[in-house]
């Protein structure tokens, strides 16, 4: 972008090591909504939008820094940069007692949720209570106020307080010494252990490696997740540099797979952090934001005999102990399976010319059906039960009832 003139690079010797300013005026365009008006509204004058950005880099002592501003982040490579360091200094920066934010995903249910607190809370107030959560953002009020008053941290960390820009370089020497604080081990924090991050490089490509495959046969252990919380304003998603540019209300995994089409069987690791899923604002017509199909990757797969689970980019080994918990507790609950729930039929869609028999499984609703037919269990799908006193439709009280045998049977059709 510098040398086809779209940047400029202004250099300064009172900021930090090396520092340098770059800065992108943004292009004049129409906003998108201004052609949709213009099909039946005449417009007195040409409606243009521009939006300039900068981004600083320096550096202070072993560590680059960059301070964006605006949308400058996206000139970013986050593969160049240390996934959590916002989310470490928060957690060793804000007391577990006095959280305002907490940003999380589930790795076991591909669910991102945001709780914001009316006044300051500690963790446990805001649910965490799946060894699964991943904490992804967390915002609050600092422990030392010389520090920051208060403190927001994802990948990139944001904190509030009264100083000169010139000042920024020593406040970053600081963020740094909470970012390699362990000082959350005795907090509430502890819990973000329980998925430890894979910094072996010849684990994380065997890991890799072992996902391409499973994306390829379609195992069925990952979907695509978009990795934020996003605004209202996003109407539609695309996947790019991928040779497909269909837009779509949602995405999924199985899209992805079949704009591939006969480019899957040869899909790398590669072509995943190449392939970009970008969001689209309704009213602009670029991408508001973006992020590469492997960072979009949600699930977990088995490897070597470990447990590892792929998030936002990241691979995390789950605890053993934490593992062998689950697998006890699993063991001495589950029973033999009930032989009357019989797998589900498949059915082989009409081949088009070209291309591969697609093979689908009938649906959860004809599955219950036919086995409440089979069987004497009784069904209860999407039956809701009004339950007195409480607003809403309804709740379903299972799928299939076994009177005989006292039991809730619930039909999942897939699951990771």
């Amino acid at each position: 972008m510098v040398r086809s003139g779209h940047a400029h690079i202004v250099p300064s010797k009172d900021f930090g090591e090396g520092a340098k300013l770059y800065v992108f005026p943004g292009r004049t365009y129409p906003p998108k909504w201004v052609q949709l008006i213009e099909k039946s509204f005449r417009l007195p004058v040409n409606l243009l939008s521009q939006s300039p950005s900068a981004l600083v880099a320096f550096k202070e002592g072993d560590s680059i820094f960059a301070v964006t501003f605006s949308y400058a982040h996206v000139y970013l490579d986050d593969s160049k940069t240390e996934a959590d360091f916002g989310l470490k200094i928060a957690i060793n920066a804000i007391s577990d007692e006095k959280l305002r934010s907490v940003e999380r995903s589930n790795i076991g249910a591909a669910i991102r949720d945001f709780a914001q607190a009316a006044g300051q809370r500690d963790l446990r107030s805001f649910g965490f209570d799946d060894a699964l959560d991943l904490i992804r953002k967390v915002s609050g009020r600092a422990s030392q106020s010389d520090f920051a008053e208060m403190v927001t941290g994802s990948r990139a960390l944001r904190f509030t307080k009264k100083i000169e820009l010139a000042d920024i370089p020593q406040a970053a020497t600081n963020a740094v010494k909470f970012f390699k604080s362990t000082a959350y081990k005795k907090t509430a924090f502890r819990i973000i252990d329980f998925l430890s991050p894979v910094l072996d490089p010849e684990i994380e490509e065997n890991l890799n490696e072992e996902l391409v495959t499973s994306i390829i046969q379609d195992r069925g252990e990952f979907e695509i997740s978009i990795p934020a919380i996003l605004p209202e304003a996003v109407g539609t998603f695309r996947f790019e540099h991928a040779g497909f540019h269909d837009f779509h209300a949602d995405l999924s995994l199985s899209l992805y797979r079949e704009g591939l089409d006969e480019e899957l069987e040869s899909l790398t690791v590669d072509a995943l952090k190449h392939h970009t899923v970008a969001a689209y604002s309704l009213n602009d017509g670029r991408p508001f934001d973006y992020w590469t199909v492997h960072e979009a990757l949600i699930g977990s797969l088995l490897f070597r005999g470990e447990r590892y689970a792929l998030n936002e980019g990241s691979w995390y080994r789950i605890s053993k102990t934490l593992r062998n918990a689950a697998d006890k507790k699993f063991q001495e609950l589950k029973t033999d399976f009930d032989k009357k729930l019989r797998t589900l039929k498949k059915i082989a869609e009409p081949k088009e010319k070209g291309k591969k028999v697609k093979i689908s499984y009938q649906s959860e609703e004809s599955y219950n059906a036919e086995i409440s037919r089979e069987t004497d269990y009784l069904l209860m799908d999407k039956k809701l039960i009004q339950i007195d006193e409480v607003p809403g439709p309804g709740i379903e009280l299972c799928d299939l009832l076994d009177i005989a045998g006292c039991r809730f049977i619930h039909i999942k059709k897939s699951s990771r």
